[in-house]
């Protein structure tokens, strides 16, 4: 009947995190199950999934690749040789990918998925 779904009164608000990115906060009645990689491995298991879009599917199929195979999301910025990362997550740490590790973001690191 969907009773499950937020009311148009619902109470929402935006939490800003450290990265200067907001996050949105719903009720504890609102909260949608955080799977591991393993959970996701196997409820995934023996399904076939269809992504349609563009560029921003792209990036969901890739983050969603990446996290079944190496266990953890995606970094959200690519990482440099030459420039130290300056981009921190809501946590403080560091929000780039490690060099010779594979960003989602980078068109030069999709072959490996």
């Amino acid at each position: 009947d969907g009773a499950f779904l937020p009311r148009r009164s619902t109470q929402i608000s935006w939490k800003l995190r450290r990265d200067g990115s907001r996050e949105l906060t719903l009720p504890s009645t609102c909260r949608l199950h955080r799977y591991s990689a393993a959970e996701a491995k196997e409820c995934l298991k023996s399904k076939h999934l269809l992504f349609v879009g563009d560029s921003l599917t792209r990036y969901h199929y890739l983050s969603l690749a990446y996290f079944i195979e190496y266990g953890n999301w995606p970094k959200r910025f690519g990482a440099s040789l030459k420039t130290p990362c300056k981009f921190r997550d809501e946590h403080g740490e560091i929000a780039c990918s490690l060099p010779g590790k594979p960003n989602v973001c980078m068109e030069g690191d999709w072959n490996i998925f």
